[in-house]
This record gives C-alpha cells, structure tokens and sequence, in this order.
C-alpha cells in the first residue's frame, strides 16, 4: 500500500502523503517511500541534464501536500513521528536509522533542480515542521500553525531542522521556537520568514499553489536550476556537516529516559 499519491500535469508534479487516520505521520515505511520518491524524480532530472538534445524537463516544479486530516476541529498537515511506530524502535541505532532516512528525504529535496512548494493547511508538529522547512516555497492559510515540540518528547531536531531554521530566521528566534516549544500561528509565521504567503483557506491555498507553479514552469529551467543551486550555496557552502551532526546528536539521545518513558505510552 502506498502513502504518497502521486500526480503531474503540465510539468508539475503533486505528492500527496495520504496517512489522514494517523494524521500523516511520518512513520518507517512512509519515509522509505518519500526517499524512493525523491530518489526517482531525481534520476529523471539527472537524465534530461545529460542530454543536450533534450529541450523539455519532464517535471518543473514539486508540490508537497497531505489529505486534509483533523484533531478535533483543527487541521494536522504532518502531526510529527508516527510513535506507534517509533515506540517499537528501541535502540540508539534504530532511532538514528529511522530519522537518517527523513535527513536524506529534506537535504535531497534541497538538491533537486527544481522547486520544491510546502502547501501547508493545518499543525505542522515535530519531524512535520522540519520536513515543511526543506522545501523552496511554503504557502498556508489561516489555520496553518508550526510548532517544534521535539524537546517536549524527550528529543531533538533530526532532519536538519536547526540549521535550516537558522538560516531561516535567525538564531535567536530559532531558540525561541524551539527551546519554549508554542503554537507559532500563520501571521507570526509569515513575519518571520517560515511562510511565504497565507491564504484565506484551504481552496485559495490550491489556487495559489497551482497558480505559483505554473509561474515556475514558465520559467527557463536550467536558469532556474542554477539560482537554487545558488540559493543553497549563498546559505552555506558546505551544509553536510551542520545536518551529519544533527543526526549524529539526535542518535545518541534517542533512547534517553525522558524519550524512552515518552514511547512507551504507546
């Protein structure tokens, strides 16, 4: 069974990670298919900047999205790590394993040659707000919310998430969203950075998105190709280093008996 939808029209293609009974959680299995995912993609890329014949790049532009879910009566876009799952991983080995494999999935997003739109309406919680901050472009609406609560579980960010909050936003406002943990709601999220436009709900949140990547595709690729790939050096030339660490720190916590007490409610 597949987590991720998958569809493309006119040079954009949309995943669409269908886990709304367990709030898109990211679990095990749904972060070997977002690696699998990216990992295609990428060699379709790769192919048509081989070939100097080749005119037409077959995808221009990435949208990332989730099946509309709902706790109670407010959206959850990506509601963290699914720990019904993660609670079986009891290992220090098994926990690093687990978020190396969503580490990999945001710096190969960073890499594609294309742009990658965040369409975020609802909670982005945990592992979801890193995922979130991987992507080139992230729109939401009204109730779209990010919130860094991995201390409150006994962890640290895996994926990357301090340096690429960081380079967002500054490190003082990183350690306030992270060291105090709170609801960051879409106005305060668009002042900041970690937003780039809110719409007014979920159906002009589409509009925009569908809007915004038909711009993109309009564009010269290869020109297009280059400026991200100039974005990414102008925030740090060498980023491998910053995210190893994270996850290298984030393994040797992952069964500390704060985390551990944390999984076992599960």
């Amino acid at each position: 069974m597949s987590f991720i939808q998958v569809e493309e029209s006119g040079r954009i293609e949309t995943w669409t990670i269908n886990r709304p009974e367990r709030f898109n959680a990211l679990g095990t299995t749904l972060a070997r298919e977002l690696n699998e995912r990216v990992d295609d993609l990428h060699r379709r890329l790769v192919d048509w900047q081989a070939s100097p014949s080749a005119n037409v790049l077959p995808v221009r532009a990435l949208v990332i999205t989730t099946q509309p879910s709902r706790r109670g009566r407010s959206p959850v876009w990506i509601a963290g790590g699914d720990m019904k799952e993660l609670a079986t991983l009891t290992g220090e080995g098994e926990g690093k394993n687990y978020a190396a494999m969503l580490n990999r999935f945001c710096r190969c997003l960073e890499e594609l040659p294309i742009p990658v739109i965040a369409s975020i309406h609802g909670a982005a919680i945990g592992g979801g707000a890193e995922l979130a901050l991987a992507a080139d472009l992230r729109f939401g609406t009204r109730m779209t919310r990010f919130e860094f609560r991995q201390l409150r579980v006994g962890l640290a960010t895996g994926y990357g998430g301090t340096k690429r909050l960081v380079n967002l936003i500054g490190k003082a406002n990183a350690q306030r969203l992270i060291y105090l943990g709170g609801d960051i709601l879409a106005e305060e999220c668009l002042r900041m950075g970690l937003l780039h436009h809110v719409a007014i709900d979920e159906h002009a949140l589409a509009d925009m998105v569908a809007q915004t990547a038909r711009d993109i595709v309009s564009l010269e690729p290869r020109a297009l190709a280059a400026q991200k790939e100039m974005f990414r050096i102008a925030t740090d030339a060498h980023p491998g280093a910053a995210y190893s660490a994270e996850l290298e720190l984030f393994g040797k916590i992952w069964m500390n008996p704060s985390h551990k007490n944390f999984l076992a409610s599960f």
